[in-house]
């Protein structure tokens, strides 16, 4: 019955949305049996460049659809099926973004699940020997390291093969870089390096999911907050553009590879400029 709904999905998407075809160990998580997890701490920027993997572009069409996505997990089993427990009740909150929308670029289809942003809201909160605090609005110092936003996105082959298992010697070959980026901040500078991001990932199912941690940028959240996944290890200036004038990231549609790009729906009201520019001088001041 699973099969014969791909085959209806893609006849009804045809030809318009054509979809191009840590701590190893198992957890048991609604009948779904884990093929492997591996988490990846705050290695300093030089380290993650160090160990940057080589990635075959492959030039393909380009789709944005919601094709599929209801054969994936959501925000919140990912996060359960990880051990994450608390995490996965943030995501059945009321401040949590639920997105599940797909695209398919290079020979990859990534799906943005959601996101959630709040304190303490993580199990395997890290908390980092150099904090840096920021004042908010209300008066109080926020560490960065507490307050943050927990993306969750899920990759996969686009002609339907399975991703490498965790376990596997291959699995390390296809290097993604996920992070959020602000509008009219240039990405290069602020994305999940500066934003002091870790993440974890499991393989169930041929899936690739990756639940990402940074520091909330909801305080940017009335400029515009996008999700960009891209291959390599590391941003890489020619996926996406950044206009100056305006501050808005765009796709580089010359780009032969993986350049995905989705625009967060966070909630305005959440946005706090006061604090935002004292998150950015906190930020600077930290860095000299």
């Amino acid at each position: 019955m699973k099969h014969n709904m791909d085959d209806l999905l893609k006849q009804a998407l045809t030809p318009d949305m054509t979809p191009d075809p840590l701590l190893n160990r198992r957890i048991l998580n609604q009948g779904k049996e884990i093929t492997g997890t591996e988490t990846r701490r705050r290695p300093r920027p030089r380290a993650r460049f160090a160990t940057a993997a080589a990635i075959c572009c492959i030039l393909a069409v380009g789709s944005v659809t919601t094709y599929a996505a209801w054969r994936l997990l959501g925000a919140k089993d990912v996060a359960q099926s990880h051990g994450d427990l608390k995490l996965a009740d943030a995501f059945t909150g009321k401040d949590a973004v639920l997105v599940n929308e797909s695209q398919t670029y290079g020979n990859y289809r990534v799906t943005l699940l959601g996101a959630v942003a709040g304190e303490n809201i993580s199990d395997f909160l890290e908390h980092g020997s150099n904090r840096t605090f920021y004042m908010s609005s209300a008066g109080n110092y926020l560490a960065l390291e507490d307050d943050c936003l927990y993306t969750v996105v899920a990759i996969e082959h686009a002609d339907g093969s399975p991703m490498q298992a965790t376990s596997d010697d291959a699995y390390g070959d296809e290097a993604f870089f996920v992070s959020p980026y602000v509008k009219g901040l240039d990405p290069q500078n602020y994305n999940a390096v500066t934003l002091k991001g870790s993440y974890s990932e499991l393989v169930i199912d041929g899936v690739r999911y990756r639940i990402l941690e940074t520091t909330n940028v909801e305080l940017f959240a009335d400029r515009g907050v996008y999700i960009g996944v891209n291959d390599g290890t590391f941003y890489k200036n020619g996926a996406f553009l950044y206009n100056e004038t305006t501050g808005e990231i765009t796709r580089d549609e010359n780009y032969p590879g993986l350049n995905a790009l989705f625009m967060l729906p966070l909630d305005p009201s959440h946005a706090d400029p006061a604090a935002a520019q004292a998150w950015l001088d906190a930020l600077v001041q930290s860095e000299n």
